[in-house]
């Protein structure tokens, strides 16, 4: 059961960016952000530090538009004693053509168990996950940096609220 799952996780989360890669090319924007690479939406890759990948995780954040603020994915992979999958939808607040947003996403964490024995997550579960950040786009640089708070919630009665933080690159920008 928890192979298929995941494998259902994988396969949304490529479908997803090839169909918005193919839109993008397609389409145009007028935009200053969108000069410097027309055709593609923003992507960012980073690592997250709590968060809804539980402890360590590794993301890849997409934009649903061609410019920084607005609807996108989230998708990544993480390790808390064992495997975890977080997949959420977030929306970005903030003038498109700045560097400062609020994040505001939800969404759901995978979670495999990695066989240590432990009280509160002994079995594969799927959890849901909301956050709050702020993000800040580097001037002249790719770089991304995340902080905020997020929850989780483990078996449905014990809900984790604490701090997390992130540093990431864009992929396709180069201001």
């Amino acid at each position: 059961m928890k192979t298929p799952l995941s494998l259902v996780f994988i396969m949304l989360f490529f479908n997803i960016t090839v169909v918005m890669a193919q839109e993008g090319a397609s389409g145009k924007s007028k935009d200053s952000l969108s000069k410097a690479s027309p055709l593609k939406p923003i992507m960012i890759i980073d690592v997250q530090l709590l968060g809804p990948g539980i402890f360590l995780s590794a993301n890849f954040d997409i934009r649903f538009f061609k410019h920084n603020n607005g609807l996108g994915l989230r998708a990544g992979f993480g390790n808390a004693f064992g495997f975890t999958v977080p997949l959420s939808i977030n929306y970005l607040i903030g003038n498109k053509n700045k560097n400062s947003f609020l994040e505001i996403g939800a969404g759901i964490t995978y979670y495999i168990p990695s066989g240590i024995d432990l009280d509160l997550l002994e079995q594969p579960m799927i959890s849901p996950n909301t956050y709050v950040m702020y993000r800040y786009k580097a001037k002249k640089q790719p770089m991304v940096y995340r902080v905020g708070v997020s929850q989780v919630n483990v078996n449905g009665d014990f809900i984790r609220l604490y701090p997390t933080i992130s540093i990431g690159v864009m992929l396709n920008r180069k201001n």
